[in-house]
């Protein structure tokens, strides 16, 4: 098959009847659940006309075991070497595999010894083990018994094991089949044999059991004590960690229930998922009626994948000449990918060995991680810039990022950054970041990061900066204050100001221009709504540049000092409404400094910090 390592979610799970659910992960660490199943018809291969069943188990040497009943089995038909119950052994891989019959039909290896029924079977050690019935239709429900091979199938001991005899009456056990748990039963962690049963509505009726009601025991591997009853603990319930209840037959309590029925099952561990998978029929059991469950322990909680009637001729990708007529089917414990999502299905034809390649639907259930390294910026007055380093999903990926602010989500993301519009001006705004996987599970947020928008330049004092060296300068409106970052490109704060600037609007400029263009008198320009005075904090280190003096600024001889311990001279001139063109900082493209700040309020709030000039023509005016 060539399909991708990731399938998303086609068919929708819906839990019918389990347990008593709880949260996704209480009943186990699955990253993931079975969410459906696909079938890819192309493979389709029908071979054994006129054998009907086909379990399947998956021993030590590779090769695959499995029984049926009323045909020759592979190579023969339902009237050439007909037995009542055959086993056969199934060899290579799903692309070129052989079947060979060891015990009954058509050419045996060796011949069949007794009649009955086998729907399910086991190898565990290198023994098989198959449930054996007398019969099947009404005489199926009288009772069931384990019969056990020690050489493959070559021979089997009918008797061995009468204390595993499951006598049947309405309202019992019936009809068990075992967990196949991957190759010789190896990928089972906790030492049992987990088998499921069904109960028994009607002894009669060799059909659907009506209400479906699914019970599970478990008995030790070892020892073979599965094989007797009297070792057999039975599922009871949970407990209020969710953890399983055991206990005696007369306790026991459904995994599942289906009220449309349930008759001959099937039940396969996914290593790929650490999930499970049963097949089972419902409503009547010879016109396609089918359904498939999937649940993170043998007690459930069990969530229907599946369910059809008419099938597979319903399934539509299905070929014209298929009928409608599934039964009985189940997943090969071979012929699974080691990720478990490609699959193959077995036994689902009328009275042959019919088998199809497959597909598992993965539905993930892990969160992703949180966003990390939240920061904002603001834009403009009215939208904030946002980026955060992104989040990592092994099982599905990340799929969006969500951005919440002030606590309400305002929309979402695909790259690791967001821009949020239509802001108000100088406020603060508070954002989060969650994460969201291919399969829509939302991380947590991220921590919190406050953003306060620019002033609204509309009617702001200072617009519209344009500097010849393309740098964006910035804006600080009413900020101005000793710890104030006086550089877009340096953290030096200003330490001392004249405390009649506190609270002032300046323009943050760029270090990096102090011997930017010597001796341009057009260098930096901006726009005032109205007449303003202009302070330039320059560099006492620099060479005053020419434009100072010649464009009218004078000496205020006041002093600004900044964390990098120089001592900058404040030079004031008065602008009208319009625009102020100011020059270069150096005369000297090598010049020492650096680079002004500009300082700007209204001339209607004029704060004189001139000193007056020194009186003169002192005269005495009286004598004492």
């Amino acid at each position: 098959m060539n399909y991708s390592a990731k399938h998303r979610l086609v068919v929708a799970g819906l839990t019918i009847c389990a347990v008593v659910l709880t949260p996704a992960l209480a009943l186990g660490q699955n990253a993931f659940r079975v969410s459906g199943v696909e079938f890819d018809w192309s493979t389709y291969r029908k071979l054994a006309p006129g054998s009907e069943g086909w379990p399947l188990t998956w021993c030590e040497d590779d090769h695959q075991y499995s029984s049926w009943g009323n045909g020759a089995g592979f190579g023969g038909t339902a009237q050439d070497s007909a037995v009542s119950l055959g086993f056969a052994r199934i060899e290579g891989p799903y692309s070129s595999f052989t079947g060979h019959n060891v015990w009954g039909g058509k050419n045996p290896e060796n011949l069949a010894t007794f009649t009955g029924k086998s729907t399910s079977m086991l190898c565990l050690n290198g023994v098989l083990y198959a449930w054996h019935s007398d019969g099947s239709r009404e005489s199926a429900f009288d009772w069931k018994q384990i019969i056990r091979s020690t050489d493959k199938a070559a021979t089997w001991d009918e008797n061995v094991f009468p204390q595993s005899r499951l006598t049947g009456c309405v309202g019992c056990p019936g009809l068990p089949y075992f967990i196949n748990y991957g190759q010789n039963h190896a990928a089972n962690t906790d030492g049992f044999v987990y088998v499921f049963t069904i109960r028994i509505a009607d002894m009669n009726l060799w059909d659907v059991q009506k209400p479906g009601v699914v019970w599970l025991a478990r008995a030790p591997a070892a020892s073979e004590g599965f094989t007797n009853t009297a070792n057999w603990e039975w599922f009871t319930g949970l407990d209020g960690s969710g953890d399983p209840l055991w206990g005696l037959e007369s306790a026991r309590a459904p995994v599942l229930e289906d009220p449309d029925g349930v008759m001959r099952n099937s039940a396969l561990y996914l290593p790929g998922f650490d999930r499970y998978v049963m097949v089972t029929n419902h409503t009547d059991r010879a016109n396609g009626n089918i359904a498939a469950w999937e649940a993170p322990e043998p007690w459930g909680p069990w969530t229907e994948i599946l369910r059809a009637s008419g099938w597979p001729a319903s399934d539509p990708t299905a070929p014209d000449t298929i009928p409608g007529s599934f039964s009985f089917g189940n997943f090969s414990p071979k012929w699974l990918s080691a990720d478990a999502r490609d699959c193959v299905f077995v036994g689902f034809g009328p009275n042959s060995f019919d088998s199809v390649e497959c597909t598992f639907l993965d539905l993930d259930l892990t969160p992703p991680a949180p966003p990390t390294g939240l920061q904002g910026s603001p834009a403009s007055a009215f939208s904030i810039d946002l980026s955060w380093s992104a989040s990592s999903d092994p099982e599905s990926g990340i799929n969006r990022y969500r951005v919440y602010r002030d606590g309400n989500l305002i929309g979402t993301s695909t790259p690791a950054n967001f821009t949020d519009l239509g802001l108000v001006g100088n406020t603060a705004y508070a954002y989060r970041v969650s994460a969201v996987n291919g399969d829509e599970l939302e991380s947590t947020q991220s921590d919190e990061v406050t953003v306060t928008t620019l002033r609204d330049t509309s009617d702001s004092l200072v617009s519209n900066i344009i500097v010849i060296t393309g740098k964006q300068y910035r804006i600080r409106f009413d900020a101005l204050a000793v710890g104030e970052i006086q550089y877009i490109d340096r953290d030096f704060d200003f330490r001392e100001l004249p405390a009649q600037l506190q609270g002032l609007t300046y323009i943050q400029t760029a270090e990096d221009d102090r011997n930017s263009n010597p001796g341009a008198t057009e260098f930096l320009s901006f726009d005032v709504n109205q007449d303003v005075l202009v302070y330039v904090a320059h560099d006492d280190r620099g060479v005053r540049p020419g434009w100072l003096s010649a464009s009218g600024f004078i000496d205020t001889l006041a002093d600004l000092e900044t964390a990098s311990g120089a001592t900058f001279s404040l030079f004031m001139k008065r602008y009208p409404m319009g625009n102020v063109m100011l020059g270069s900082n150096s005369v000297d493209a090598a010049g020492p400094g650096s680079m002004y700040t500009v300082i700007v309020h209204a001339a209607s709030a004029d704060v004189d910090i001139v000193p007056p000039s020194a009186p003169g023509n002192l005269r005495i005016l009286s004598q004492q």
